[in-house]
């Protein structure tokens, strides 16, 4: 736009050089003010603009006719939100929501319901501070406009092949209050209304296909009809006709109709229990054909079904089959040639098996070859049979015994084979000499096929053996009660069977003996690894003296050491740690014969002493000192600190998953402390650790350690010193293929560098740096681990295989470097194996096929990269590659840890899976399916999902390209829900409120309510606690306020006895006072330590993240530390942690239950 006006040429001529019009004044006023207008405006627009960046809404999908999500950024210092709505009725804006910031998860954001479509809604924010002023000092507004009312979507569609009625589900608009349903079926279309605004049911009475399309009706609200959804399309299907039949051995074949969609079913089995049919298990997901099978248990009736699959759109059931049994074998086979023409065989028979039994023998060969003869059909009840026909000397016989039914259909069979020969000679005769009751012979079975055995005695009068006796097969003992105290014997022993004798054991001879015998016997643990035993006997005489031990009370007797006459003490080393031994000694009588032993069968026990621990101690940041521990397992730790008299005094009882301990007891900086430890569990303990004395003085450890090279010669470290008082720094470094780290060097104090000149080229170095003080009594923890080499080639990485066959794999790996020449393949077979090549492989490379494998040998493989320049290589790190089956898992464990999750654990004994199948069952012999699978080297895994107070059972199998092995089954239940109606509000806190409550660990404020938001008192946080951690003892003790008569005086002094709670300098507890989060943090930490669960013990710095941590009270900061590295306590809006702040109910419950889920349990048993 142009101000002024025109002037003529020719009055224009006529004016003064300095004259400025009228106009021009006026126009240069307008400039003025425009700009000034202007300026005002971008002055303004900043403010305007942050304040629109705060509130932003709009209308939330998929309900975007009647609901809007509102949303802002968090304003500082913030602590109430007021949310006003304007819907352009005349009303202006009016509350509809107010939000406490530390009420609500999320109070940065509020969904606007129940509103009415094509509709603009204007909202706007207010924000206070605590004392309730407006923080806000602009409107801060925004607008929405939800749509039309949106058609009904989401369409679903569930055919019921019993009912032959289609299901139909949907969602629809809020202000829906009925449906119209369309309906095209063999080209017609008709339509019908229903009062449903969400699920109808359809009667299908064709059997051909119909298509469903819903619309809502909203004229009660007075918007009319939607527009139609998706539409959905029911094919009906006719259930299937099903059959079973017993096949053979362990087979049933399952048998349909018709094979037309067949795959929208699964198949299920029910096995009779005895007195009912047991629930339905799927056993097939995967249907195709006529027909499957299914293997079952011997001996099991079964009863099938289909069952038709809801994600495929279907429901309901076929016809259940009638049951067939499953032929159980014979069991327990055994026989013997009792004499030239007969052999006997026996049996146990299981169980409701119908039909006959069959016999089969076979000569020669193996036995799982070749043709079998048919020697007898016997009733089904029949335990034995005597097959008599000319036996062969040398031949081997092989018998098979099976159930078979009347239709021919057989079990699976036991067999045995017999070789026609006379038994082996029993071995290792000896003889046991027990007083007033004879001689006791001993003796090996060396055979399996004896009918018995025949003991001999020299008879001095004849001048030759006699048989004195005979013992039934498999027999070791005979006791000869003729024999007579002061006489000499020599006996000899024969196995025999009907083919003759065998050759004689050994003879063993016994001279005359007296009634000597031990008397006592004791044992005293020294070490970890010694046992001493002393004993006497009832003689004067000395005597050669027999020691036996056996490992644990099933163990089994052996002999280990025969001391020379007289000796009456011995010293047994070499022993495992914590292990209970048994001993029982005897009188030695010569080679192979001793008198009875003393104690009798028992003997007497002792255990082993536990390892002695390692004992580490570091002084910590807050006036406290670290103690750690190794070398201790399934043990508590006592700690003990040596007092002001010189003597040590328990300070703590650490159990068994602790690892680790604070001690901030009465600390004294710059001090120094004296500590020892021991172990020790309920039967047992360990030597005390070395004793260790600790400068209470922390020292900050250097950081940020780096390392670079120099003049492709030299080794330059650099690092920040966080101390500002050390003495000086020491360099430690370890060479690779070398040992260990150790002292390189020492800098003095603030220098921050270090050059390594003594280093060669191709040699890996790690470097750490730790600050001392002055005299090294004091020393930092180490820096950060750098390490570098000069010369170097980088080492292949990911090295792996795939299995080819049992007897080849492919070798795989990345190559990292770009100056290699090639590389080197190595192998080596076992663990003690030696490295040697096997191949060359070109540069760039990255895979090789290794051929000739056996399946039952460990392979290592390497790869090596190499220069022939630089003179230098690397190696890959080393695989194990076995071709086998991997090792079955074992001590596999299940521990609840909620109503929907339980914990597996199990230990790995293969180095050659692929990973882990996680197999889950109903019932503990049947139906196992896997249910996840992880990968190899896990060995915990958490089953979630799973049904509230329902008992299940698991196994874990390692897998390989080979195959597969399975451990033993273990069972476990999940816990109980409670539910309430108000817990909604905290969607974060439900999951643990419901656990909790069916534990009977948290209660309702009423049957139905929890009153989440609500604060709890610390008397009812300390009951919570006890009854968590199933703390017990007797509820003695004495709190000023806390009285007998209050509900919650067993808990609060339960707790108060274990630790968990004291009272103040006035010996009050204040029960009934809201709990703080600090204080939660402390009883919760403190009820960790007395349950003995096993939990990580986190530094300080975890906290350094929280802007007010400085809050937090001294004696609660390493609770607070531990809770809040394990995830128990998480942290609040802006980075704090709110160590004053009341908690709520929710919270509580929250930190509890992670509190039970994120540690294990610990020993049972206490010392």
């Amino acid at each position: 736009m142009i101000y002024g006006r025109r002037i003529s040429r020719k009055s224009r001529g006529k004016q003064s050089p300095c004259h400025v019009s009228r106009t021009a004044k006026r126009n240069f006023i307008r400039l003025f003010i425009f700009l000034f207008v202007l300026m005002v405006i971008f002055t303004l627009i900043p403010r305007f603009a942050d304040a629109a960046h705060y509130f932003v809404s709009y209308p939330l999908s998929p309900d975007t006719d009647t609901k809007v999500k509102l949303q802002w950024m968090s304003v500082p210092s913030a602590r109430i939100y007021r949310i006003y709505r304007d819907d352009g009725g005349g009303s202006g804006f009016t509350l509809i929501k107010e939000i406490d910031v530390d009420t609500e998860l999320d109070a940065t954001s509020y969904t606007d319901e129940g509103l009415l479509p094509e509709t603009t809604y204007i909202y706007k924010l207010e924000a206070y501070d605590e004392s309730m002023t407006e923080l806000l000092l602009q409107d801060v507004t925004t607008v929405a406009v939800t749509s039309a009312m949106i058609r009904p979507y989401g369409l679903t569609a569930v055919y019921d092949i019993n009912s032959r009625q289609a299901i139909l589900t949907w969602n629809c608009s809020a202000l829906a209050s009925g449906s119209r349903i369309h309906r095209v079926e063999g080209g017609a279309s008709s339509y019908r209304d229903t009062s449903s605004s969400d699920s109808t049911e359809e009667l299908i009475l064709g059997s051909g296909t119909v298509r469903f399309t819903v619309q809502t009706l909203a004229l009660a609200a007075g918007y009319g009809l939607s527009e139609p959804s998706d539409p959905v399309t029911v094919v009906p299907v006719a259930p299937p006709v099903l059959s079973a039949e017993y096949v053979n051995q362990d087979m049933v074949r399952i048998s349909w109709d018709r094979r037309t969609h067949i795959g929208i079913f699964v198949l299920e089995c029910s096995k009779w229990e005895g007195s009912s049919w047991g629930q339905w298990e799927t056993i097939n997901t995967t249907l195709s054909g006529n027909y499957t099978t299914h293997t079952v248990d011997a001996g099991g009736k079964y009863r099938y079904r289909l069952k038709a699959r809801e994600d495929k759109g279907y429901r309901g059931y076929s016809n259940i089959t009638e049951y067939v049994n499953s032929l159980a074998p014979p069991a327990d086979l055994t026989g013997q040639i009792t004499d030239a023409d007969r052999i006997d065989l026996s049996w146990s028979n299981p169980p409701g098996n119908d039909g006959k039994l069959q016999v089969w023998r076979k000569a020669g060969g193996s036995s799982t070859s070749g043709q079998y003869t048919l020697v007898a059909t016997l009733d089904i009840t029949a335990d034995t049979y005597s097959d008599r026909f000319t036996i062969e000397p040398g031949e081997t016989y092989h018998y098979r015994v099976n159930a078979v039914d009347e239709t021919g259909h057989y079990s699976s069979y036991a067999s045995i084979s017999i070789i026609a020969k006379a038994p082996a000679a029993p071995s290792a005769l000896r003889a046991n000499v027990v007083s007033g009751a004879g001689v006791t012979l001993l003796w090996n079975d060396g055979s399996n096929n004896e009918t018995g055995f025949i003991i001999e005695r020299y008879d001095d009068n004849q001048k030759k053996f006699v048989t004195i006796g005979t013992a039934a097969p498999d027999t070791t003992e005979y006791t000869d009660s003729t024999a007579v105290q002061g006489s000499t014997y020599i006996y000899r022993v024969f196995a025999h069977n009907g083919i003759g004798r065998s050759a004689p054991s050994n003879e063993v001879t016994i001279t005359a003996w007296d009634t000597a015998a031990p008397a006592s016997l004791t044992v005293t643990p020294v070490s970890s690894t010694r046992l001493d035993l002393t004993w006497s006997y009832t003689g004067t005489e000395n005597y050669n003296t027999i020691i036996e031990r056996k490992k644990g009370a099933d163990g089994t007797w052996t002999p280990i050491f025969t001391t020379a006459a007289g000796v009456l003490k011995y010293s047994d080393t070499g022993l495992e740690p914590g292990t209970r031994y048994f001993y029982r000694v005897r009188k030695s009588l010569g080679t192979g014969v001793s008198g009875e032993p003393f104690p009798d069968e028992a003997g007497t026990g002792a255990y082993t002493m536990l390892p002695t621990p390692t004992l580490t101690c570091r002084p910590s940041s807050d006036n406290s000192i670290h103690i750690s521990w190794s070398g201790v397992s399934g043990a508590d730790v006592v700690i003990e600190r040596k007092m002001a008299n010189g003597s040590f005094s328990p300070i703590m009882t650490a159990g068994p998953s602790m690892q680790g301990w604070y001690d901030s007891t009465g600390l004294v900086p710059g001090a120094f402390y004296t500590y020892r430890i021991m172990a020790r569990t309920s039967v047992n303990k360990s030597l005390y650790s070395k004793e260790i004395t600790v400068h209470n003085y922390y020292l900050e450890a250097p950081t940020a350690l780096s390392i670079s090279i120099k003049q492709n010669s030299e080794i330059e470290l650099r690092w920040y010193d966080n101390s500002t008082d050390e003495a000086g720094f020491e360099i430690w470094r370890y060479t690779h293929g070398g040992g260990q780290y150790v002292l390189y060097a020492t800098v003095d104090k603030n220098v921050t560098t270090f050059t390594d000149t003594k280093v060669d080229k191709g040699v890996q170095y790690s470097y750490k740096v730790r600050a001392y003080t002055q005299g090294g009594s004091t020393y930092s923890e180490y820096s950060n681990v750098a390490s570098i080499g000069i010369g170097l080639i980088n080492p292949p990485a990911n090295l792996q295989f795939d299995y080819i066959s049992e007897y080849q794999v492919m070798l795989r790996w990345t190559d990292t470097s770009d100056n290699e020449h090639g590389f080197i393949v190595e192998q080596k077979i076992g663990d003690d194996g030696a490295w040697y090549q096997i191949a060359w492989v070109s540069a760039n490379k990255t895979a090789y096929v290794v051929s000739n494998l056996n399946k039952y040998t460990q392979y290592y493989f390497r790869v090596r990269a190499y220069n022939y320049s630089g003179n230098v290589d690397s190696v890959s790190e080393e695989i194990l590659v076995s071709t086998s089956i991997p090792a079955t898992p074992t001590d596999l464990k299940a521990m609840t840890i909620s109503a929907s999750q339980i914990r597996l654990t199990w230990k790995d004994n293969s180095d050659s899976e692929r990973g882990f199948r996680i197999l889950r069952s109903l019932y503990s012999d049947r139906y196992f399916y896997p249910v996840a699978i992880v990968a190899g080297d896990t060995t915990v895994y958490n089953d979630s999902g799973l049904n509230a107070g329902t008992r299940y059972y698991y196994k874990v199998e390692a897998y390989n390209d080979v195959g597969s092995s399975a451990s033993d089954a273990v069972e476990a239940r999940t816990n109980t829900r409670v539910f309430f109606t108000d817990t909604g509000s905290v969607p974060w806190a439900e999951d643990a409120i419901e656990n909790l409550a069916g534990l009977g660990i948290i209660k309702g404020v009423t049957d139905t309510l929890f009153m989440p938001g609500n604060t709890i008192t610390k008397a009812e946080f300390a009951a919570m606690t006890v009854r968590a951690f199933k703390l017990e003892t007797a509820p003695v003790g004495s709190l000023a306020d806390v009285r007998y008569d209050k509900w919650y005086y067993r808990e609060v002094m339960i707790a108060e006895n274990f630790g968990i709670i004291s009272g103040d300098a006035a010996n009050r507890f204040y029960p009934e006072t809201p709990i703080t989060r600090e204080e939660i943090a402390v009883m919760v930490f403190k009820a960790l330590q007395a349950s003995g669960r096993k939990f990580n013990v986190h530094d300080n710095t975890v906290l350094e993240k929280f802007i007010d941590k400085h809050n937090i009270s001294p004696h609660a900061v390493s609770s607070m530390a531990v809770l809040a590295g394990e995830g128990i306590m998480e942290g609040l809006q802006g980075n704090t942690i709110g160590p004053k702040y009341p908690a709520t109910r929710a919270q509580a419950a929250v930190f509890i239950y992670r509190a039970l889920t994120r540690s294990e349990p610990g020993d049972e048993e206490a010392f």
